[in-house]
C-alpha cells in the first residue's frame, strides 16, 4: 500500500496534478464582452479554471498560445497574460474581485524587455502611463483620468522629460470683454471678443522654444465656433522669457458685433490653447474694453 501511495505521489509531482486538473481550451468558452464573464459554450455555465486561448501562426500553419486567463466562477483573476508568437509574454493584467482590469498593466518587447506600465481602474486607464526603449531609459508619460488622455510628456535619449511651456507657464492674470475695431475696408466698427493675458515664466530656467497660443471663441447661445485666433506668443527669433518674469498676449476674435448693445446678451467662451493643449476655458465679460493690455 504504501509503495503504491509512493508511486501516486511520483506521478502528481511529474504531471503537476495535471490528472485532476486541465486548461480549457479558448474554443469551447463564450466571452461576454460588455460584463466579461467567461461561460461554458455547450451549457451556459460560468468557468473556472484556467482557460487558454489559440491562434494559428501565419508563417508555419503550427497553433500557438495568445493568451491565458485565470477564472474563478466566470470572472478573471490573479493575472491575465498575452503572448507573442514567440512564446514570451506580450501583456500583463491584473484583475480586481470583480474581473475587472485593476492595477499596473505591463508591456514587454518580445524580448522580454519592459516597454509600457499603465495604470489602470475597473477597465479604464487611470493615473501614469510610462513608455521605456528597449535600453530601459524612459521615453513618454501620459497621464490619464477615467479614460481620458490629460497630459503627455516626452523624454530625451537620456531618460530625461522635457517639460512643456504649457507646464512652465502660469497665466497669472487676465482680463475679457469687447474691444472696439474699426474696419475701414468695410466702413464699419465692430466690437470683438478679446482676453488680454498675462503668462508668468514659473520654472527656474528660461523658456526658449517656440509657443503658439490659440484661442477658440464659442458662441455658447448658439452651440457653434465662433472663429478661431493664433497668436506666437514667443517666436524663433524672439529673446527668451525669463524665470519669474512676465509677458503678456492678446487673442482676439475676428467676428464681433456691429452695435455696442449685442454684447450685452452675448454668451461667448474662449478656450485656450497652447502649442495644440488645451490650457483653459473662460467666458467673455459683457463689458466693453479700453485697452489692449492689462495695466
Amino acid at each position: 500500500m504504501k509503495k503504491l501511495l509512493f508511486i501516486i505521489g511520483i506521478i502528481l509531482f511529474i504531471t503537476g496534478c495535471s490528472l485532476f486538473r486541465s486548461d480549457i481550451e479558448g474554443d469551447t468558452v463564450n466571452v461576454d464582452t460588455k460584463t466579461f464573464e467567461y461561460t461554458f459554450k455547450d451549457n451556459g455555465k460560468k468557468v473556472t479554471g484556467t482557460v487558454v486561448f489559440y491562434e494559428i501562426n501565419p508563417t508555419d500553419g503550427k497553433k500557438i498560445r495568445k493568451s491565458k486567463r485565470e477564472v474563478v466562477d466566470g470572472k478573471r483573476v490573479k493575472v491575465g497574460y498575452d503572448y507573442y508568437p514567440n512564446g514570451t509574454i506580450a501583456v500583463e493584467y491584473p484583475y480586481d474581485e470583480n474581473g475587472l482590469v485593476s492595477g499596473v498593466v505591463k508591456m514587454y518587447y518580445d524580448n522580454g524587455k519592459l516597454y509600457q506600465t499603465s495604470e489602470a481602474k475597473e477597465n479604464l486607464q487611470d493615473g501614469i502611463m510610462k513608455e521605456f526603449r528597449e535600453n530601459g531609459t524612459q521615453s513618454k508619460e501620459t497621464i490619464f483620468e477615467s479614460g481620458k488622455k490629460i497630459r503627455e510628456y516626452d523624454f530625451d535619449g537620456n531618460g530625461t522629460k522635457i517639460i512643456p511651456a504649457i507646464d512652465r507657464l502660469e497665466l497669472i492674470t487676465f482680463k475679457t470683454g469687447y474691444y472696439e475695431y474699426v474696419d475701414y475696408n468695410r466702413n464699419e466698427i465692430l466690437y470683438q471678443p478679446m482676453v488680454i493675458m498675462k503668462w508668468k515664466n514659473i520654472s527656474d530656467s528660461p523658456i526658449t522654444e517656440k509657443i503658439e497660443i490659440e484661442g477658440i471663441f464659442i458662441d455658447n447661445s448658439k452651440e457653434e465656433e465662433m472663429s478661431k485666433t493664433s497668436d506666437y506668443f514667443q517666436g524663433y527669433s524672439d529673446p527668451p522669457l525669463q524665470p519669474n518674469l512676465s509677458r503678456q498676449g492678446v487673442l482676439q476674435s475676428s467676428v464681433g458685433y456691429t452695435h455696442p448693445s449685442g454684447i450685452y446678451k452675448a454668451d461667448i467662451s474662449c478656450q485656450i490653447i497652447i502649442n495644440k493643449q488645451l490650457y483653459k476655458t473662460i467666458r467673455i465679460d459683457n463689458e466693453f474694453l479700453s485697452s489692449n493690455r492689462i495695466q
